[in-house]
Protein backbone atom coordinates (compact mmCIF):
# COMPACT_ATOMS: atom_id res chain seq x y z
CA UNK A 1 0.00 0.00 0.00
CA UNK A 2 1.77 3.51 -1.00
CA UNK A 3 1.77 6.07 1.43
CA UNK A 4 -0.30 8.57 -0.15
CA UNK A 5 -3.43 5.47 0.19
CA UNK A 6 -2.60 5.16 3.62
CA UNK A 7 -4.14 6.89 6.63
CA UNK A 8 -1.67 8.53 8.66
CA UNK A 9 -2.19 9.90 12.72
CA UNK A 10 0.79 11.97 13.01
CA UNK A 11 1.31 12.50 17.23
CA UNK A 12 4.25 14.23 19.51
CA UNK A 13 6.14 10.96 20.12
CA UNK A 14 7.89 12.98 22.99
CA UNK A 15 4.82 12.66 24.99
CA UNK A 16 5.04 9.13 26.67
CA UNK A 17 1.32 9.59 27.46
CA UNK A 18 0.74 10.27 23.69
CA UNK A 19 3.07 7.38 22.47
CA UNK A 20 1.43 4.86 25.18
CA UNK A 21 -1.92 5.74 23.45
CA UNK A 22 -0.23 5.43 19.82
CA UNK A 23 0.96 1.94 20.94
CA UNK A 24 -2.49 0.81 22.32
CA UNK A 25 -3.93 1.98 18.97
CA UNK A 26 -1.20 0.34 16.66
CA UNK A 27 -1.70 -2.89 18.59
CA UNK A 28 -5.33 -3.18 17.41
CA UNK A 29 -4.39 -1.71 14.07
CA UNK A 30 -4.68 -5.87 13.07
CA UNK A 31 -5.35 -4.86 9.28
CA UNK A 32 -2.68 -2.49 9.38
CA UNK A 33 -4.75 0.17 7.97
CA UNK A 34 -2.85 3.09 10.03
CA UNK A 35 0.77 4.39 9.58
CA UNK A 36 1.71 6.33 12.75
CA UNK A 37 3.70 9.48 12.10
CA UNK A 38 6.08 10.80 14.70
CA UNK A 39 6.10 14.50 14.21
CA UNK A 40 9.75 14.60 14.04
CA UNK A 41 9.58 12.38 10.98
CA UNK A 42 10.61 15.44 8.60
CA UNK A 43 10.98 13.08 5.38
CA UNK A 44 7.18 12.09 5.66
CA UNK A 45 5.67 15.65 6.81
CA UNK A 46 7.41 17.32 4.11
CA UNK A 47 5.17 14.95 1.64
CA UNK A 48 2.19 16.09 3.44
CA UNK A 49 2.42 20.16 3.77
CA UNK A 50 -0.85 20.15 4.78
CA UNK A 51 0.14 18.87 8.24
CA UNK A 52 1.07 21.73 10.40
CA UNK A 53 4.15 20.56 12.82
CA UNK A 54 3.94 23.21 14.64
CA UNK A 55 0.56 21.76 15.79
CA UNK A 56 2.47 19.24 17.61
CA UNK A 57 2.44 21.21 20.75
CA UNK A 58 -1.84 21.14 20.55
CA UNK A 59 -2.38 17.99 19.53
CA UNK A 60 -2.66 14.83 16.79
CA UNK A 61 -3.56 15.58 13.08
CA UNK A 62 -5.43 12.63 11.12
CA UNK A 63 -4.86 12.72 7.09
CA UNK A 64 -7.06 9.67 6.15
CA UNK A 65 -6.41 7.67 2.50
CA UNK A 66 -8.55 10.18 0.41
CA UNK A 67 -6.88 13.33 2.15
CA UNK A 68 -9.49 14.32 4.56
CA UNK A 69 -7.83 16.24 7.45
CA UNK A 70 -8.68 16.27 11.27
CA UNK A 71 -7.55 17.49 14.10
CA UNK A 72 -7.50 16.44 18.07
CA UNK A 73 -10.66 14.48 19.51
CA UNK A 74 -11.49 14.09 15.94
CA UNK A 75 -8.22 12.51 14.90
CA UNK A 76 -8.56 9.96 17.56
CA UNK A 77 -12.08 9.06 16.43
CA UNK A 78 -11.17 8.68 13.16
CA UNK A 79 -8.72 6.55 14.10
CA UNK A 80 -10.56 4.46 16.33
CA UNK A 81 -13.29 4.02 13.34
CA UNK A 82 -10.40 2.05 11.62
CA UNK A 83 -10.29 -0.74 14.48
CA UNK A 84 -11.18 -3.74 14.89
CA UNK A 85 -14.23 -3.17 17.77
CA UNK A 86 -13.44 0.18 18.27
CA UNK A 87 -15.49 1.85 15.21
CA UNK A 88 -18.28 2.26 17.27
CA UNK A 89 -16.73 4.83 19.94
CA UNK A 90 -15.28 6.85 16.94
CA UNK A 91 -18.41 7.46 15.59
CA UNK A 92 -19.94 7.87 19.43
CA UNK A 93 -17.00 10.85 19.83
CA UNK A 94 -18.50 12.56 16.55
CA UNK A 95 -21.54 13.01 17.73
CA UNK A 96 -22.91 16.49 18.39
CA UNK A 97 -23.07 16.69 21.94
CA UNK A 98 -20.37 14.04 22.41
CA UNK A 99 -17.98 15.79 20.34
CA UNK A 100 -17.88 18.98 21.96
CA UNK A 101 -17.14 17.76 25.64
CA UNK A 102 -14.01 14.78 23.83
CA UNK A 103 -13.36 18.06 22.42
CA UNK A 104 -12.96 19.90 25.71
CA UNK A 105 -11.51 16.17 27.75
CA UNK A 106 -8.58 16.55 24.62
CA UNK A 107 -7.51 19.94 25.33
CA UNK A 108 -7.27 19.31 28.70
CA UNK A 109 -4.97 15.94 28.43
CA UNK A 110 -3.59 17.57 25.43
CA UNK A 111 -2.45 20.63 27.71
CA UNK A 112 -1.29 18.31 30.74
CA UNK A 113 -0.35 15.82 28.86
CA UNK A 114 3.45 15.84 30.10
CA UNK A 115 2.62 16.69 33.39
CA UNK A 116 -0.13 13.32 32.99
CA UNK A 117 2.79 11.24 31.78
CA UNK A 118 5.16 12.24 34.78
CA UNK A 119 2.26 10.91 36.71
CA UNK A 120 1.74 7.87 35.23
CA UNK A 121 5.13 6.76 35.17
CA UNK A 122 6.02 7.39 31.39
CA UNK A 123 8.10 9.03 29.37
CA UNK A 124 7.03 12.82 29.81
CA UNK A 125 10.22 14.40 27.19
CA UNK A 126 13.53 13.69 25.84
CA UNK A 127 14.84 16.43 27.04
Amino acid sequence: MSEKSRNLLFYDSDCGFCQASVDWMASRDTQKLIRFVRYDDKETLHKHPQIDPEHVDLGVQFLNAQGRHSFDSLAIADTLKLLPNYGWLGTFITLPVIRFFAQLGYRAIAKNRHYISRLLGLNACKI
